[in-house]
């Protein structure tokens, strides 16, 4: 657990923040103070309207939502359900105490996900929504949207896992009101948000125990990131350190989530079997399979060991919050053999499953290529990156085709194919068939 900033700490900080930061901030800051007072003018049948649910979706004057602002949202702008959730959640009445509350919204706020997933296609908006509730709920949630900046506002203002985004946010500002005191009006609310994301931009030299001078730049149009990583290349590891050998598992991401959510505060090996055993069974929690998940776990970098206690990764926990899996979409492409050479060979066209084990087969000896395809089918189609075509061909979901637009546009080659250590393969069995075969068929335990 990371020990939160005092409460002192924090008010010497808000100095500092006030005093560098808005000479330069604000622009942004009667920009986020009028989003937030023209939400509040709106009365509860004003709210209803498609006019003032687009309004919500498009509030860039707090903050850019990265490319979650390219996302449809036109399946909920005229949904009654969804439109109900919205006036309820400025209407209803939450409880005054902090933990409750942030329980309460976060609940409210899965509900409203939810009901976002069922009526648009695609990826899901995320970023926008919780943008959308920090709006109409101004005094529980900051304008830090992504991964990053939840992930340093709660280690530095909450000090604590175990929270989901909306928890922690609320969590957060509660932590404000603690060290500031009330805020007095909309404004003020504005500066907290902005003193999160400050926070966020300076968490490095902030946890080293320094303190801010002078802001060199404003953020990113509307308080953003200046680089949104959703559309960032990205940059995989050398051949010579991908793992050469990846192992799928019953039951898919579903499964690797448990050990995970098992692992937040630290877990001894033996007491990881324990719980893996009461929730999963006992043929999860035979050592030598719970052994091969850690360790597969570990060269995905969602898991650490440290001190003979198995401990999840800043990824790892976002991975319990992801969905699509995200986090594990791309440490398969960028620390996998072949991963990202598959993908980029299906964006080119539906293939079948013959040609990508000729691929493969380039980079593992003999019969390698068919069972490395196997493999990193079952990897590819569990993410939701890959699907059947007509004709017996494989292509790529509209998820893989967003991943593979990510990838270098020139993947190393190897000149000849590498020798494969398969001695972690004891007891896999890859079977070929014409569907993707269930795990119970694959693994035996």
């Amino acid at each position: 657990m990371t020990q939160a900033l005092t409460l002192a700490r924090i008010r010497e900080l808000h100095a500092s923040f006030q005093s560098s930061a808005f000479p330069r901030w604000s622009g942004w800051l009667t920009a986020y103070q009028g989003a937030l007072e023209q939400v509040a003018a709106l009365d509860d049948a004003q709210l209803r309207t498609p006019q003032a649910q687009a309004q919500l979706w498009s509030l860039r004057d707090i903050t850019s939502a990265g490319a979650s602002e390219n996302l449809s949202v036109d399946g909920v702008l005229e949904d009654a359900e969804f439109i109900q959730q919205v006036v309820h959640l400025r209407s209803h009445t939450w409880s005054p105490e902090p933990s409750r509350r942030a329980k309460e919204l976060q609940s409210h706020f899965e509900a409203m996900r939810a009901r976002v997933r069922r009526q648009v296609s695609g990826r899901t908006p995320e970023a926008r929504l919780i943008r959308l509730m920090g709006a109409l709920c101004p005094g529980d949630l900051h304008c830090g949207l992504s991964w990053d900046a939840h992930m340093n506002i709660r280690r530095l203002l909450v000090g604590r896992r175990r929270l989901k985004r909306i928890e922690a946010n609320v969590h957060a500002r509660a932590r404000l009101r603690e060290a500031l005191g009330q805020e007095a009006d909309l404004e003020e609310h504005a500066r907290r948000g902005m003193f999160c994301w400050w926070l966020h931009e300076h968490a490095t030299i902030i946890g080293q125990g320094g303190t801010p001078g002078a802001e060199p730049e404003a953020p990113g149009a509307g308080g953003g990131p200046a680089a949104d990583p959703e559309s960032v290349a990205l940059i995989l590891w050398s051949m010579d350190r991908q793992h050469r050998w990846p192992q799928p598992f019953k039951g898919g991401v579903a499964t690797l989530r448990m050990p995970l959510r098992e692992c937040l505060d630290g877990r001894s090996f033996d007491d990881l079997r324990g719980a893996v055993r009461d929730e999963l069974g006992e043929a999860f929690a035979g050592p030598r399979y719970l052994q091969r998940m850690l360790r597969e776990l570990r060269r995905l970098g969602l898991l650490d060991e440290r001190d003979g206690r198995f401990v999840t990764t800043d990824a790892g926990e976002q991975l319990l919050e992801s969905e699509p899996p995200d986090p594990l979409i791309e440490a398969l492409i960028i620390r996998v053999l072949g991963f990202a050479h598959l993908l980029q060979f299906l964006h080119e066209r539906p293939r079948r499953g013959e040609e990508l084990s000729a691929l493969l087969a380039r980079f593992v000896p003999g019969e390698g290529g068919t069972k490395l395809w196997h493999r990193l089918a079952l990897w590819a189609a569990h993410t939701g990156l890959l699907e059947r075509a007509s004709g017996g061909l494989r292509q790529l979901t509209p998820l893989g085709r967003e991943w593979a637009a990510r990838l270098p546009a020139d993947l190393p080659a190897p000149a000849e194919p590498q020798t494969v250590d398969d001695s972690d393969d004891e007891g896999i069995e890859v079977v070929e068939t014409t569907t993707h075969p269930d795990f119970a068929v694959i693994w035996e335990v």
